[in-house]
């Protein structure tokens, strides 16, 4: 990125007096929802915290960003100091930033997303991940309610591994002159933070993407056989896929 000149003293001036401590900074943080693909099986990459806050508990992979850091170097150099991957397709979902998320301080934390071959990666815990570990999703389920003024989303997930996760979030949203939505954690027992709100966001993000862009490429590769792509689609939607369908996907077959 260039660097940027003032339009004049009087701008370089400002700059040369301004206080960046005028004003509390909140601390920035990426994390990473890494989901995998095998034998029909979709898996999500989760550490277990050897530290306080939430020490014991599962979280995602992530860390604090450098001054002179970009966040998607962050986000790749946090994934390889806590599990060792590298290499993979990281793209950008959304960005958390509630107060009180963090009993530490104000954080903000910018979530990323990518999708690989299980069987090319190979996950070692290590910075202060006591462990790295894949759990299978085992179940997801959508539930909408709600009238032509409210809908209500209730989200579950089932993610099995060294023990059973089970998160489940309800989302609210209310129609007027603006639309108005409010996100509530429903149930979230052994996870840190606000990561199971982050991790269904992240997975509703994966489907959005397989089915616009070409995110499957790491697994797929460039011109797959439509069976394994029937294959993979139909594990991460948790439904049958058509041909048809599947001969519309924006990907380069």
């Amino acid at each position: 990125m260039k660097k940027y000149v003032p339009q004049d003293e009087q701008e370089a001036a400002y700059l040369a007096a301004y206080n960046p401590d005028k004003w509390k900074k909140p601390s920035v943080t990426a994390d990473m929802a890494v989901f995998a693909y095998e034998n029909k099986k979709l898996y999500l990459l989760l550490v277990e915290r050897g530290g306080y806050p939430y020490r014991g508990c599962y979280a995602l992979p992530g860390g604090f960003a450098d001054m002179q850091e970009g966040l998607i170097d962050t986000a790749r150099r946090e994934l390889e100091e806590e599990t060792g991957l590298c290499g993979l397709c990281l793209e950008q979902v959304s960005a958390w930033g509630t107060p009180g998320r963090d009993p530490r301080d104000r954080t903000v934390s910018v979530l990323y997303t990518a999708l690989a071959d299980k069987q090319k990666v190979h996950p070692q815990a290590g910075d202060d991940a006591k462990k790295a570990e894949w759990f299978c999703l085992e179940d997801y389920r959508e539930i909408v309610t709600g009238d032509a003024d409210t809908k209500v989303i209730e989200r579950t997930m089932i993610l099995q591994g060294s023990t059973t996760l089970c998160l489940k979030t309800k989302q609210t949203v209310r129609y007027g002159e603006y639309k108005q939505t409010e996100l509530a954690i429903v149930e979230d027992e052994g996870m840190s933070f606000d990561h199971a709100a982050c991790i269904l966001d992240a997975y509703a993000a994966l489907r959005l993407k397989l089915m616009t862009s070409d995110f499957a490429y790491d697994v797929l590769g460039r011109k797959p056989e439509l069976e394994k792509m029937q294959a993979l689609y139909e594990t991460i939607f948790f439904r049958p896929f058509t041909e048809e369908e599947l001969q519309n996907l924006p990907y380069p077959v």
